[in-house]
């Protein structure tokens, strides 16, 4: 059963504008969200994705910042990740 929003009449137009994080958004069904909400799915319905969070992170740090996370985060073995490092800063001098 659903509840139709006050002030919503038959033969309206309906645009229905979501935004998130994307990976949220395309969980999202035009369908469902219409029979749960307006009782039909004859309405325009947009996703409208926002920064995620991981991105607005990476947009914060600096590219040397940015270069130690990737090698940091990798699934090297240690004693890999400190040569790497170490190959990171002689290039950077």
């Amino acid at each position: 059963m659903y509840n139709v929003p006050e002030g919503i009449k038959d033969g309206d137009l309906l645009w229905i504008k979501v935004t998130g994080p994307s990976t949220e958004l395309s969980k999202l069904n035009k369908k469902a969200i219409g029979e749960a909400y307006v009782g039909h799915s004859n309405f325009k319905f947009d996703r409208i994705p926002t920064k995620d969070e991981g991105q607005i992170i990476e947009e914060r740090l600096t590219n040397a910042e940015v270069f130690d996370s990737i090698i940091e985060k990798s699934t090297e073995p240690e004693p890999t990740k400190k040569y790497l490092f170490k190959l990171w800063r002689e290039l950077c001098e």
